[in-house]
């Protein structure tokens, strides 16, 4: 299991698109790279196609609000050979059309990747 959190530190409230990202459930898209051995392990998840977003896929996230998600990765990638597995989670740049009225908050991803050690 791996638990993303993520973090309004700002005074004010802010628009966020979870749409291809970690925090969107079940998964729809491939955003983390997963490496055993230097070898990328597939994503075996869903891909979905999508429809033009609309403000409805908009989650606002309140000052100092906090969200956490918590992932089981081996149900989104191949991860049943033992060893350590190198996991950096890599989001998706949405483009978010003026039409929405928004400009979504910016994502700093502060763990650069970790390890996981199946046995």
């Amino acid at each position: 299991m791996l638990m993303m959190t993520l973090k309004n530190a700002t005074s004010m409230e802010l628009p966020f698109l979870p749409i291809d990202t970690a925090f969107e459930q079940p998964i729809q898209a491939d955003v983390f790279e997963v490496l055993l051995d230097d070898e990328i392990q597939p994503y075996t998840g869903i891909k979905a196609r999508r429809s033009p977003l609309v403000a409805d896929n908009i989650m606002w996230i309140g000052p100092d609000e906090t969200l956490v998600q918590t992932i089981n990765l081996d149900e989104y990638y191949t991860i049943d050979l033992p060893g350590t597995y190198l996991v950096r989670y890599v989001p998706k740049t949405l483009v978010v059309g003026a039409e929405l009225g928004i400009e979504p908050a910016s994502v700093l991803v502060d763990t650069e990747e970790l390890e996981i050690t199946v046995r």
